[in-house]
């Protein structure tokens, strides 16, 4: 990033951060903001979405940010993990055609996220999907278990891609990452220290993170932290989605900032809606603004509001928005 860069996006950053230190509850507020919504019309259409749920309106102004499952496949079956063993829904891969023409139809997109209830790194033409996205300066992020990455053309092939952030999942380091992963932990640092030197050969941008949840001990998820800190970019530790938390008090505000597309174009509220209960629409029937403030969205953000929210966002934990 050159100088004048710095100097233009200074103010955006101050904001940002400004912003981060005012919800101190949320601590990646400062941190993401910056790569989510890099321009000065992306944040005031953020901006203006909150401002809309801190007003109690039921619309936002605009989608920017999308989270979309390429896969629901995934090659483990973690201890923790809900979706791969208890949740019951169709198996498939996201065609890209169909998440090009998301791309193509929705200009304003600034982020993608690239997760939910697989492995992304499964899906044969992935790298193509990211490379797609970054061609339209879309700002992409992959979660992955990073299992894949041993293999040296699929890590060629991620670098490739120009992708922007990686986050590898881990619950705990040793023998508690193999216990609940069921593969040896050696194998993911060996990855992750692979990455790290291929950033540096390569003087690629790759930001390289760590997402960890609280699977059973807090402390194993703290001992990531104590293993990665310094090495890595960043690493947050994160309560296991889906499980019961403490009673939600405030509307959530990713319900007025983005929404979760599955690998058939399934449209829903969040990540934490894991067996598709509050079911939008379809992505392939419907434009994907016109499901963000339809009729299904404004009821869910008008129960929120009203402090009567459904059964899966009841106990939901504040973190994830």
């Amino acid at each position: 990033m050159n100088i004048i860069k710095i100097l233009l996006l200074f103010p955006l950053k101050a904001y940002y951060f400004t912003i981060g230190k005012l919800l101190n509850e949320d601590d990646r507020i400062s941190m993401r903001l910056l790569d989510y919504f890099p321009t000065y019309r992306s944040a005031f259409v953020e901006s203006v979405n909150q401002l809309r749920r801190i007003l109690s309106s039921a619309t936002s102004c605009d989608v920017q940010g999308i989270v979309v499952e390429p896969t629901n496949f995934c090659n483990l079956r973690c201890r923790h993990c809900t979706t791969q063993r208890s949740v019951r829904e169709k198996k498939g891969y996201m065609d890209p055609r169909f998440f090009n023409k998301i791309i193509d139809e929705n200009p304003q997109l600034t982020c993608i996220i690239l997760t939910r209830n697989g492995e992304p790194l499964m899906h044969p033409r992935i790298f193509e999907m990211i490379k797609y996205a970054r061609d339209r300066n879309i700002y992409v992020t992959l979660f992955t278990n990073g299992v894949l990455l041993e293999d040296d053309a699929v890590l060629n092939n991620l670098f490739k891609s120009s992708l922007n952030e990686i986050n590898f999942s881990m619950e705990g380091v040793g023998n508690f990452y193999e216990h609940n992963r069921g593969v040896a932990y050696d194998r993911l640092s060996k990855v992750i220290k692979k990455v790290l030197r291929e950033r540096q050969d390569r003087r690629s941008g790759l930001k390289i993170g760590i997402n960890s949840v609280i699977a059973d001990d807090p402390a194993q998820a703290k001992n990531v932290k104590k293993e990665w800190n310094g090495k890595v970019d960043h690493v947050t530790i994160e309560p296991l989605m889906g499980r019961k938390g403490i009673l939600r008090r405030n509307p959530c505000r990713t319900l007025w900032r983005n929404i979760v597309i599955t690998w058939d174009g399934e449209a829903l509220p969040c990540c934490a809606d894991m067996g598709r209960k509050l079911h939008l629409g379809n992505v392939r029937e419907k434009p994907l603004r016109q499901i963000f403030n339809g009729p299904s969205v404004r009821k869910i953000r008008s129960a929120h509001l009203k402090r009567d929210f459904p059964e899966i966002c009841r106990y939901c934990d504040p973190y994830f928005g």
